[in-house]
């Protein structure tokens, strides 16, 4: 099945990667980018999956950059988990919730790629990593050592979430008339 393009939300896609560069608060005196602090790199790089499956023609597209932008959101809650208990516990249990997690990923990853997924679930996806970003980017914005790549990032990741809300509603659209499309014609009979 063709699928439209959604130009909004794949421009907003590469320039929220692009806002990993910029530099955004000022610490101790020096420019910092979130280059420097991993943890965030979800929000930037889930970005180009956002604007792989904006740009997306197929159905296919759209569920492969849908499960790679959950995979990106699990694998770090689960690096971020890992190093917690890695460092709370003990390293060796750490390992071990690490090769856990990461097999708990890629089989959740296998199962989401294997359901039949589309646009809706892709669009309902950019929905919440927007709201995630644009979050993320207003306590960067209004933070007093704030710089202007807090407010381009903020700036951004708005213009994803008017995007996603926008594919959103197009995709339940599209399902509503396919679903209606299936009901039995009436004929009149002389």
């Amino acid at each position: 099945m063709k699928e439209r393009r959604q130009p909004i939300l794949g421009i907003s896609g590469w320039m929220i990667a692009v806002c990993l560069f910029l530099p955004t608060l000022r610490v101790c005196g020096d420019a910092t980018a979130p280059i420097e602090f991993p943890p965030t790199y979800v929000i930037y790089v889930g970005g180009i999956a956002i604007a792989i499956g904006a740009m997306a023609r197929t159905t296919a597209g759209k569920k492969a950059a849908f499960t790679a932008l959950v995979w990106l959101w699990l694998l770090t809650a689960a690096v971020i988990g890992v190093v917690w208990i890695g460092a709370g516990v003990s390293p060796l249990v750490g390992v071990f919730a690490g090769m856990l997690a990461l097999a708990g990923v890629v089989v959740l990853g296998r199962r989401m790629w294997e359901a039949r997924l589309g646009a809706r679930a892709f669009a309902a996806a950019c929905v919440a990593h927007a709201v995630l970003a644009t979050g993320w980017n207003v306590l960067l914005a209004f933070d007093p050592d704030a710089m202007w790549g807090a407010r381009v990032a903020l700036a951004v990741s708005c213009a994803i979430l008017v995007g996603s809300l926008l594919t959103l509603r197009e995709a339940q659209r599209e399902a509503r008339n396919r679903d209606h499309s299936q009901l039995p014609q009436a004929r009149v009979i002389p």
